[in-house]
């Protein structure tokens, strides 16, 4: 039996008129799989949930280790964007906004959506759902269970994004940059020699236009084209495994 687990964000889901389940890069592994194993019973844990952060992630992990049997062969995990992405008010004032009456509530959400470059350069860089530390500890807990308990553990880091997400967003593409580094060292500080990191930020950054592989619109989710290039890393190294 092989054992395949992905354990991401929204960015590993199908996304409507955009991506389909079967473009996904995880369905894309999964047939190579089957193609590779004819005689193999594939199990898989799909476990991509939109709005995600590294913290809820890492509780699926755990609590789905309850009911599946370890060890595994493959896992993926995908996370990131929604942990670093600048926020224009905190989770208090979020959870504030929407106890709010609704014509109340509907006034707020208007004056921050329409003021949120503001709101966030107001507040030093705004409002991120996990501080560095606490994604630094989270992290690496991860993927010391992870490696210890399957053959190959691969970690997609965070996406760049576009230039009119930045400005929307202002300190988004630093703070990629600084959460794909805690993400870098944590791999490397770790030493473990079936921790692969798929670095999807440096292929992409490498591309010409950015907007053929993320979605123009909101500067994170990726396109088919995306999938396929994470898909053929993954697969690349599976190849050089298994031969």
């Amino acid at each position: 039996m092989i054992k395949l687990a992905l354990y991401g964000d929204s960015l590993a889901c199908p996304r409507q008129n955009v991506v389909r389940s079967d473009e996904r890069y995880f369905a894309l592994i999964e047939n190579f799989l089957r193609e590779k194993h004819k005689s193999d019973y594939l199990e898989l844990r799909d476990k991509a949930i939109g709005g995600a952060t590294l913290d809820q992630l890492y509780s699926a992990y755990k609590e789905d280790n309850t009911y599946y049997d370890l060890p595994g062969d493959y896992l993926i995990i995908h996370s990131g964007i929604v942990d670093c992405a600048p926020r224009p008010i905190d989770e208090e004032t979020r959870s504030k906004v929407n106890r709010l009456p609704g014509f109340l509530k509907r006034a707020a959400i208007r004056y921050i959506h329409n003021n949120r470059a503001q709101l966030i350069e107001k507040n030093n860089g705004g409002f991120v759902r996990t501080d560095p530390s606490h994604f630094s500890k989270t992290f690496s807990a991860f993927l010391e269970h992870a490696s210890a308990n399957y053959k190959m553990v691969f970690i997609i880091n965070i996406c760049p994004t576009n230039s009119t997400i930045e400005n929307r967003s202002p300190g988004l593409s630093q703070n990629i940059k600084d959460y794909n580094e805690l993400i870098r060292t944590t791999i490397e500080s770790g030493s473990k020699k079936n921790i692969k990191l798929i670095d999807i930020y440096k292929i992409l950054s490498e591309k010409n236009n950015i907007n053929d592989f993320i979605v123009e619109e909101d500067g994170h989710h990726i396109h088919p084209l995306a999938h396929q290039l994470i898909a053929n890393e993954i697969i690349n190294l599976l190849q050089t495994k298994e031969s």
